[in-house]
């Protein structure tokens, strides 16, 4: 990245102009994607906003493409920072006064270019958005259907001027119905800018008809093709619209996951933790999440105290956890962790001084991080009487190459669970492998938003339109938050 002296306006070219080309050259123009990683009024977490034009600006004010709300990021500006195209590369850029503006967590005083994978966050606790630019022919606008282009249009290239444009229009009204008045030299702008939308719109309705048209001309090859064959029609669904179908298909079988930890002794139960993850059911009938997910003291040294305590008891003091699943179409189920199946053959003995009551105690107990070895046994399996919709494929997840796109359903940090919904839902992301083959039984992956709450749930590859599990969740990287951790579905005995 470089940094240099800010000189920042916003400018019709930038918006109106750029996105003028954006509808009709799509071929010669990228895009970037905002990936929002908070909740708010406007954006949810995991929302893509795709940014067609050359220039944006991110606050709390109407004019912002990039819009906060008040209640939810009161720290946000209202003209908080910018996002502008130079030559080929994007860069940030702080407007407010005020509030500082973060790039993977250091503060931006002036502007820097952007690179991907980079994190952008507006003050401090708020809004963090993820920059992403898609890789090859899909970084294309070309490759953004045109409706949709249409309306990126509207709310980024349109948005700033719509009240000014509305004005002005009332303004020549009133001008015109008391005496046919001559709009002066500072009115030129005025002109050009109700002249230039006439345009845009004439140029849209173009598109729209031209649209329509190669899309009737298409069907009809098609089926033309086909006849001659003597096969039925086909057909053709775009790539996103086959994602998106196949996601629909498995989102009822990922289930949210609440872990709660009892200490019980004979007279009394006390509860000590609770935690949000991620469940999957699999086509055979299996439930698949996290071992840490199960068993949270043997990952948490402050729970594991606790556990030392009960394994120094005697037999009087008992630690369970009770895990409750529940997906989108109001299933539930309770599982006790003694039901799940683990892989504890590489956890490691650890040995502490505890304080209890005034008093130290030299405990002994278990850990499951202790090894490198044991960082891919961090999975937990259950039959629970009843089948989902996802599909394994183990071969798959022994033999993933850097690059290969992976798709996550899950809860972060409980979004999808408690967001104002009626019913959860899971949210999706997607990851890419960072490099070939496995590490220590474990597979790391490139993060664009992974977060707690996702512990557990399923990676899948998609394959000839249908999504395969071919992993799950473990944990994020201690040294940077850019990588997550993935357990292959072959780790699992």
């Amino acid at each position: 990245m470089s940094n240099k002296t800010v000189q920042y306006k916003r400018t019709l070219r930038g918006s109106v102009g750029a996105g003028v080309g954006a509808l009709f050259n799509g071929n010669g123009r990228r895009f970037f994607i905002l990936e929002h990683k908070d909740a708010s009024k406007y954006h949810k977490a995991g929302e893509s906003q795709k940014i067609i034009i050359d220039q944006i600006e991110l606050g709390r004010d109407n004019a912002c493409q990039v819009r906060f709300d008040d209640d939810t990021f009161p720290t946000v500006s209202r003209k908080h920072a910018a996002i502008v195209k130079d030559g080929d590369r994007w860069k940030l850029i702080q407007l407010s006064q005020v509030n500082s503006t973060f790039l993977n967590g250091k503060p931006v005083t002036t502007e820097w270019y952007l690179e991907n994978g980079d994190e952008i966050q507006l003050s401090v606790g708020g809004p963090r958005m993820g920059f992403i630019v898609p890789a090859g022919k899909q970084s294309l606008v070309s490759s953004i259907k045109m409706t949709e282009r249409l309306e990126l249009f509207r709310k980024q290239a349109l948005k700033p001027y719509k009240t000014a444009i509305a004005c002005m229009f009332v303004l020549l009204v009133a001008l015109s119905s008391v005496g046919g008045y001559i709009i002066s030299e500072q009115s030129h702008s005025i002109k050009d800018l109700l002249s230039m939308t006439e345009t845009q719109h004439k140029m849209i309705e173009d598109a729209k008809n031209k649209y329509q048209k190669d899309s009737t001309e298409w069907a009809n090859k098609i089926k033309n093709i086909d006849k001659k064959a003597g096969k039925r029609p086909t057909i053709i669904i775009p790539d996103d619209e086959v994602l998106a179908k196949a996601i629909e298909y498995v989102k009822p079988s990922v289930f949210a996951v609440i872990t709660t930890v009892y200490l019980a002794s004979k007279d009394e139960t006390k509860k000590l933790a609770s935690s949000i993850g991620t469940g999957f059911l699999t086509s055979d009938g299996v439930f698949v999440t996290a071992r840490h997910c199960v068993e949270p003291w043997l990952f948490d040294l402050e729970v594991n105290e606790y556990y030392a305590m009960c394994m120094a008891s005697g037999g009087n003091l008992k630690m369970y956890a009770v895990v409750n699943a529940f997906n989108m179409n109001g299933e539930t189920f309770e599982i006790n962790n003694s039901r799940f199946t683990v892989d504890d053959s590489y956890d490691s003995p650890i040995e502490r001084d505890v304080e209890i009551d005034g008093k130290t105690y030299n405990l002994d107990s278990k850990v499951a991080f202790g090894t490198e070895a044991s960082l891919g046994n961090d999975w937990a399996t259950c039959r629970v009487g009843k089948k989902g919709n996802i599909k394994v494929d183990r071969t798959m997840s022994n033999n993933l190459r850097a690059g290969t796109t992976a798709h996550v359903l899950g809860f972060p940090k409980g979004n999808g669970i408690n967001d104002g919904k009626t019913k959860i839902e899971p949210l999706y992301n997607n990851l890419s492998v960072s490099r070939n083959g496995l590490t220590k039984a474990r597979c790391i992956m490139v993060n664009q938003g992974i977060d707690h709450g996702n512990s557990g749930g399923p990676v899948f590859v998609m394959k000839k339109g249908h999504l395969y599990a071919i992993g799950i969740v473990s944990r994020g990287d201690h040294n940077s938050k850019f990588y997550n951790h993935l357990i292959p579905m072959c780790n699992i005995k």
